[in-house]
């Protein structure tokens, strides 16, 4: 799991969202969850859905978290 709750401004939530794939484990199980996705922080939202396109996966939501990965949402939801 790498969670992403930084820098909000400018492309730093890109940078580090870009950090976190390519740290994530490849061969395995893994997960990017980011925090303070919402309309008052514009650029974590342009930042995560830039790159949730890029790597074409489907943002998904837990709490108020946002999240890609290969674990289920109810894995997730038990780690968390």
């Amino acid at each position: 799991l790498c969670f992403i709750d930084a820098d909000h401004s400018g492309d730093a939530p890109y940078r580090d969202s870009l950090r976190a794939w390519d740290n994530r484990n490849v061969g395995g199980d893994w997960c990017i969850a980011w925090d303070d996705y919402h309309p008052s922080n514009p650029d974590v939202v342009r930042a995560v859905d830039q790159f949730v396109g890029e790597v074409g996966m489907e943002l998904r939501k837990l709490m108020s978290w946002q999240y890609i990965g290969t674990l289920s949402h109810a894995a997730v939801e038990a780690f968390l």
